[in-house]
């Protein structure tokens, strides 16, 4: 989704995600679940119940949401890695990326969101890796 210019929507997706670890025991998503409109009689999604949990492809969705939602895209054979339109949800305010391994580079980098804007800053860059930065 965000890679097709429907990045606001992407983070919308993340968010629901997040909302919906809040309702199941130790925040484990299952494997399948079903959600109403929070309008309707269920305030919370409701569990199919022989759906396994915690399932890893669930487990591990939320890396994939949040390298969607901060836009990064590495090209290790090129050294570089590019940042395209960071954006995180209103709840999370920062995310810091320590020792990010991109070819025979490391990086680390600050996520910082306020007022719906997200800011990054290239805390340290060792190696010959570019990155660029699209707003």
């Amino acid at each position: 989704m965000a890679d097709n210019g429907y990045k606001e929507e992407a983070v919308t997706l993340m968010d629901s995600f997040f909302q919906a670890t809040l309702h199941f025991d130790y925040h484990r998503l299952p494997e399948l679940f079903c959600g109403f409109p929070k309008t309707s009689d269920f305030a919370s999604p409701v569990p199919y119940p022989v759906a396994c949990s915690p399932q890893s492809w669930a487990a591990g969705s939320i890396f994939l949401f949040l390298q969607s939602a901060l836009g990064l895209q590495p090209d290790a054979f090129n050294h570089s890695l590019r940042i395209v339109q960071p954006m995180l949800p209103s709840w999370l305010g920062e995310v810091l990326l320590s020792d990010l391994a991109l070819g025979d580079s490391v990086l680390d980098l600050q996520f910082l969101q306020a007022n719906g804007i997200t800011t990054v800053r290239v805390l340290r860059k060792e190696g010959k890796v570019k990155i660029l930065i699209e707003g």
